[in-house]
């Protein structure tokens, strides 16, 4: 590492993509990470406007993270998150299916391989109660035609675990 930098950081640097609408997600990182220094440029002014940062991307010839482009609201975990809603689900199955198939598979296995410790994640109401579910009930619901409804269409969940 030394034959790259002139001289090495007195403690790691953690950099963050993220920008100034999120300096929340910094402060916390800041907490969770005390002992490495945490820094997010896009959070510093002069703030870039969502123009501006296209501008830099293309300058820089940087291509937008593919999740973006299939419409997630954020580039982390590869689209799957235990904290995510029933949207981003959903968006999952249809922009990368193998990957969905691929957590129901891993899903199923630790609920077969410790029931008492593993239970389904997704929360959905049916006939008005809020239920659990698993991945392959959700993906099964999806494809018969009663899987979003109502305000779950707009449930893309939070993330921030990372941080």
């Amino acid at each position: 590492m030394k034959k790259y930098l002139k001289t090495l950081p007195e403690k790691p640097v953690i950099v963050l993509g993220i920008d100034y609408e999120e300096e929340h997600s910094l402060k916390e990182a800041r907490k969770n990470n005390a002992g490495y220094r945490v820094i997010a440029p896009l959070c510093d002014p002069p703030y870039l406007s969502r123009l501006a940062r296209q501008e830099m991307m293309k300058t820089y010839n940087l291509e937008r993270p593919v999740l973006y482009k299939h419409g997630f609201p954020h580039n982390n975990c590869g689209g799957f998150c235990v904290k995510a809603g029933l949207a981003q689900f959903k968006l999952l199955l249809e922009t990368d299916r193998e990957r969905y198939l691929w957590h129901e598979e891993q899903q199923e296995t630790l609920v077969r391989e410790n029931p008492a410790l593993n239970k389904p994640f997704l929360r959905k109401t049916i006939n008005g109660v809020l239920t659990y579910i698993t991945l392959r009930q959700y993906r099964e619901m999806l494809e018969s035609g009663t899987g979003l409804s109502g305000e779950e269409q707009f449930e893309f969940g939070g993330c921030g675990c990372f941080i």
